[in-house]
């Protein structure tokens, strides 16, 4: 009887010691993942140098590709649902009868940061109907993106930003209609050349679009500001495109906000004060006007704002106790303002880009005044002292 009970338990521990072993890759995706590492070239002016090439590694250690660098398979089949070969100096052209399509059970695919050499991207991606997320950013693909990208109907995430590229047929209205669960668009640097169609406001999962410089024009549909689950919206360096700011309700969840180089005109509304998640907001070189509302002292998380070049009221924002010339307030430091921020780097943590918890940037104020002023604030949160540093550097008109 005990020699029965043992060898029960000894079954069930063995069962279960088998079950959490990962099944190897299988054949014919290993071979096409060797296939498509001929296929290309290994040049170290592809990437950023910091880079390093994940499939130089191939094979040297295991035959399982599930082991190789840049590879993840599924536990349970031991099929390849991810590859990931973004700065990895890759070289060359692809096409549609590339290896790198038979992956059909590829979920993630992201070959950002490398050079293919103004090849358009292959129709043969249509083949890759489980991908979730592809990123193609900053990769030389050129030419009018494939309509083939329309039957990835399950992407979550597009990327392919930072490449010359065409969006027009199809266009920004046929993503809107056929990609439905999109999370994050990623246009930014392409050609778009087309109004924001305000079919876009039927993606209520979005929580990032990023359509920097595409050539957009026309009037902004207002109901994207409104979107439940948005977070980042950059629209900037679109001069032809116009619109103005709603009201604002406290469950907005906006947390990066870029319209600079924009035609948006009109007042900032009081209610932007409601935005209390809003760490970056950069509205320079609009065409806003009236006063700045008081209800920006609301916005504890805000580490960078900046209202260039607009057409503000004159002393609307003595309450920022702004210093430096042509203000009568003397500065007690000057320092050099900090870089930009880009909006292409995942993750990014603002605060770590300013010295102080709380920057405020405004140049430009005033009419025919262009001056550049820092205001640093540190708020504790530990604590209930509010202790201040203010510093400026006026811009030379």
């Amino acid at each position: 009887m005990r020699f029965l009970f043992f060898l029960s338990l000894f079954s069930l521990i063995s069962a279960g010691s088998f079950s959490s072993v990962q099944s190897p890759c299988h054949d014919d995706e290993r071979f096409a993942l060797l296939q498509f590492k001929e296929s290309i070239i290994i040049n170290r002016s592809a990437s950023d140098p910091s880079a390093y090439s994940k499939v130089s590694s191939w094979m040297t250690l295991s035959s399982d590709c599930c082991t190789w660098d840049g590879v993840q398979c599924d536990e349970n089949t031991g099929r390849v649902t991810s590859l990931d070969l973004s700065s990895s100096y890759l070289y060359g052209s692809i096409n549609s009868s590339s290896s790198l399509f038979q992956l059909v059970h590829l979920h993630r695919l992201n070959l950002a940061s490398n050079d293919f050499n103004h090849s358009q991207i292959p129709a043969g991606v249509r083949r890759l109907s489980k991908l979730t997320y592809l990123n193609l950013s900053n990769s030389v693909f050129s030419g009018q993106i494939p309509s083939e990208i329309l039957q990835l109907s399950k992407l979550v995430s597009l990327d392919l930003a930072l490449n010359p590229l065409k969006l027009h047929k199809p266009n920004l209205k046929s993503i809107a209609a056929k990609l439905m669960n999109l999370q994050e668009l990623v246009l930014s640097e392409v050609d778009i050349s087309s109004t924001l169609p305000s079919t876009l406001t039927n993606l209520t999962s979005l929580e990032a679009i990023y359509l920097r410089n595409c050539g957009l024009h026309g009037e902004f549909p207002p109901g994207i500001f409104q979107l439940p689950n948005l977070k980042s919206l950059s629209v900037d360096l679109n001069s032809n495109l116009t619109g103005h700011l709603p009201e604002f309700n406290r469950s907005i969840p906006l947390e990066d906000l870029r319209l600079a180089g924009t035609g948006f005109s009109g007042m900032l509304p009081d209610s932007i004060g409601n935005l209390k998640s809003l760490h970056f907001f950069d509205v320079g070189g609009c065409n806003f006007s009236g006063p700045v509302p008081f209800s920006f002292g609301n916005l504890t998380e805000l580490t960078f704002l900046d209202l260039s070049d607009n057409n503000f009221n004159r002393g609307t924002l003595s309450w920022v106790e702004l210093c430096g010339s042509p203000l009568s307030k003397r500065c007690a430091n000057l320092k050099d303002p900090p870089p930009l921020p880009s909006i292409f780097v995942e993750n990014q943590d603002a605060v770590s880009l300013f010295e102080f918890d709380w920057r405020i940037v405004v140049m430009g104020y005033g009419c025919g005044f262009i001056f550049g002023v820092f205001c640093g604030k540190i708020i504790t949160k530990k604590k209930n002292d509010w202790f201040m540093k203010t510093f400026a550097i006026g811009h030379p008109p």
